[in-house]
């Protein structure tokens, strides 16, 4: 294994000898594979390299836990010969990982705070022009882990569109845009959103509860994703499924099939293929409205492949 802070390489009868260090300058090793850790140094290390885009972007731990759990089901050959749907490492393992790596190499950096925008921050360098009126896009999501990555990368200020999650988050941006977008609808008003049953309900309930744009005729609300279809690219970072009972008002017979074998978070797509992918939707979407790219389930087909393997292709996706 290689040492990351001097680069020599190590064996394992060097790596005892070290007693568990670095056999050129004694720094220790956070992972043994060979005393049944499923991951390196080097591979968690590049694992936070993927998901930061080398230190370019914000991002939260969920995301950094997915981006690991594709690393150790590379190392689970098992797994991958029988292409188990099912994620292969659990969150709590993950973060005893995390606790283990901050130990010795302390916190990573770039790691998003929870309720990162929670406070007014229109002063403050992170996001200053968060609450500005000029938006001619705005997007809903379903998390408001997502909304914070979204603002913290420049999402909102680089395509003119607001970032708000489904509760209101941030309260201070909500309270000041609502008003003006109800009576100023933008151009275009989109949803994001984990695959799941609730998640597949957004666009309905954005399109319809007076807290967004109940009673107000001009606006159309485009579902950007996720939806169950989309998922099938994403095998083998698959949550347990849910109860859903059909008919349902929000997702098809098929929808409802795929939701009860699994379901999907958002921070499975990779950080750049996120916000890339986004981009996409927003500005193709308005010149190619997203009715015209169908896709699996007869939504949208943006999310294609690039989602899963931008980044480093470990994926064992189904297309």
């Amino acid at each position: 294994m290689q040492c990351l802070r001097c680069g020599t390489q190590n064996d394992y009868r060097a790596r005892e000898a070290a007693s568990g260090g670095c056999k050129n300058c004694g720094a220790k090793f956070v992972f043994e594979p060979r005393k049944g850790d499923q991951i390196t140094d080097l591979a968690f290390q590049r694992a936070i390299v993927a998901v930061s885009d080398d230190g370019r972007l914000a991002w939260l731990e969920r995301q950094l836990y997915y981006e690991i759990a594709r690393r150790v089901r590379k190392r689970r050959l098992w797994h991958r010969l029988t292409r188990r749907a099912r994620i292969s490492l659990e969150h709590e393992e993950f973060q005893r990982m995390l606790a283990r790596w901050i130990s010795v190499y302390g916190r990573p950096e770039g790691r998003l705070a929870r309720g990162a925008f929670a406070s007014d921050l229109r002063s403050e360098p992170l996001a200053p022009d968060a609450g500005d009126y000029a938006f001619e896009r705005l997007l809903v999501v379903d998390s408001d882990d997502i909304a914070d990555f979204l603002l913290a990368n420049g999402f909102h200020s680089d395509h003119k569109c607001a970032v708000l999650a489904e509760r209101g988050y941030p309260s201070w941006a909500y309270d000041l845009l609502i008003p003006k977008l109800r009576e100023e609808p933008p151009a275009t008003v989109a949803v994001l959103h984990a695959a799941d049953l609730d998640g597949c309900g957004l666009r309905d309930r954005v399109q319809d509860d007076t807290r967004w744009f109940g009673g107000v005729k001009s606006v159309e609300v485009i579902d950007a994703g996720l939806r169950p279809g989309d998922a099938r690219r994403f095998r083998g970072v698959y949550l347990d499924g849910q109860v859903v009972h059909v008919p349902s008002p929000t997702v098809s017979v098929d929808e409802a099939e795929l939701l009860r074998k699994h379901r999907l978070e958002l921070e499975t797509v990779r950080p750049r293929a996120l916000l890339n992918v986004l981009a996409a939707m927003l500005i193709h979407g308005e010149e190619d409205p997203l009715t015209d790219h169908p896709g699996p389930g007869g939504g949208p087909d943006w999310w294609g492949d690039g989602p899963w393997g931008d980044g480093g292709g470990d994926g064992d996706h189904v297309g």
